[in-house]
Formats: structure tokens, C-alpha cells, sequence
């Protein structure tokens, strides 16, 4: 048996052995890929890419006319039929072929894996949720919209104060809307528009538990319900 078809039999027996695995996941058996399974589809791949390059490179001597057994340290020169060398040109695109359904299935495993992280993650948060109602605040303004931000407060003796706005979202932002000022995942203070001109606003500042004064940059969302 000559080098290329021991590559040959090498590679189609790791082809074979992750086409198994890939035949009884799509039976319903495992649901999601655990990390040896990833780590072993990955082990497959690197043997048959190097698997690849070796006979890439067996084809390019065979081109040559350079053949692959040696006598006295001597190469001897070959010259393989047109049929062999298509036949074992064939065998390579469709190793190729392999490899890459090989690997695009290995890519959907990480990110069926990684969606499962993230939904594992939230259930646990809306867990947390239903007996924390500060958690679920946090949540909500966090994830709120952004409505408008802070251009400039104006605190003046003789004007008044009042606070500049850039509206974001002007379909959503009516004179009376009140908005408040997100830091974080808190709740600063409240604002209540007066006046818009265009793509901006005019408000007030809302009295509220403490002292407080929008900043410029201030993100401004509709207040969480609760």
C-alpha cells in the first residue's frame, strides 16, 4: 500500500468516526454539544487537515515526477497514469468537502452552546426576579429605550432652570411626557418636557427624594412603571 492510500484509509476512518457522532446527535440523543464533544470534533479536524497537507503535498512530488519511495537514499522518478492522478485529485475535494461540513457543524455546535449559556443565564436572572423587585427594576432600565439625552441644565437666578434636550426617539416624546435620567441601572431624576422644536425640547426638572442636576450626556428613557 502506497503513502496515498494510507492517508487515504487514515482519513476516512476519522471521517467516518465523526459522521457517526454527527448521525446520533441528529436523533434527537444529545441535545447540546458538552465541551468534549466540542474538543473532540476539533481533534478531528486538526488530524485531517494535517491529513490534507500531507497529501497535498504527496500530489505536488507526484507532479513533479518525484515519487515517494526512496533506494540508496536515491528518489526515483515516477510517472503516474492521468487516471490516478484524477482519481486521487477526487479523493482530495472530497476530503475538503468533509472537512468543511465538518467544520460548519462544529461552528453551529458552539453557537447552540453558547444560546444555551445565555438562556440558562436569564432564566436564573427572572428567577432571581420574582422575589427581588429591585433586581427586575434594574433590569427594565437597563433595557430601557432611549428617548432623548441631556444637551445642557441651565441654572440661572434671573432665567430660571431648565434642561436642553436632544430628542432620539421624537415620535415617542410629547410636551407633558415626563423622562428619566438614566445612570447605570439606576434612576437619577425626572424630567417633564415643556416645549419641542423640532428634534428639541425644553424641560423641567421634577422635585424629587434629594437634590439632583441632569448632566450633559444623560441618557433620558421612560420611567419603569414600579
Amino acid at each position: 500500500m502506497d503513502t496515498i492510500k494510507m492517508l487515504l484509509a487514515a482519513t476516512t476512518a476519522l471521517l467516518l468516526g465523526a459522521f457517526a457522532w454527527n448521525w446520533y446527535n441528529q436523533r434527537g440523543e444529545i441535545k447540546n454539544a458538552p465541551a468534549n464533544e466540542l474538543a473532540r470534533i476539533r481533534l478531528q479536524l486538526e488530524e485531517i487537515k494535517r491529513e490534507e497537507l500531507n497529501l497535498n503535498a504527496e500530489k505536488r512530488l507526484r507532479e513533479m515526477g518525484v515519487g515517494s519511495s526512496t533506494s540508496n537514499n536515491v528518489s526515483q522518478p515516477t510517472q503516474p497514469s492521468p487516471s490516478a492522478v484524477e482519481e486521487k485529485e477526487a479523493k482530495l475535494r472530497e476530503i475538503e468537502a468533509r472537512n468543511k461540513a465538518l467544520q460548519d457543524e462544529l461552528d453551529m455546535k458552539l453557537k447552540e452552546s453558547e444560546v444555551k449559556k445565555q438562556e440558562d443565564v436569564l432564566l436564573e436572572v427572572k428567577d432571581l426576579e420574582k422575589t427581588d423587585k429591585e433586581l427586575r427594576r434594574a433590569r427594565q432600565i437597563k433595557e430601557a429605550l432611549l428617548m432623548a439625552k441631556v444637551s445642557e441644565y441651565v441654572n440661572n437666578p434671573n432665567t430660571g432652570s431648565f434642561v436642553t434636550i436632544q430628542l432620539v426617539m421624537p415620535e415617542h416624546v410629547q410636551v407633558d411626557t415626563v423622562l428619566a435620567v438614566r445612570r447605570k441601572d439606576g434612576i437619577a431624576g425626572n424630567i417633564k418636557v415643556r416645549e419641542i422644536i423640532g428634534k428639541e425640547g425644553i424641560a423641567d426638572v421634577l422635585p424629587g427624594i434629594g437634590p439632583f442636576s441632569p448632566e450633559a450626556g444623560d441618557e433620558l428613557i421612560v420611567p419603569p412603571a414600579f
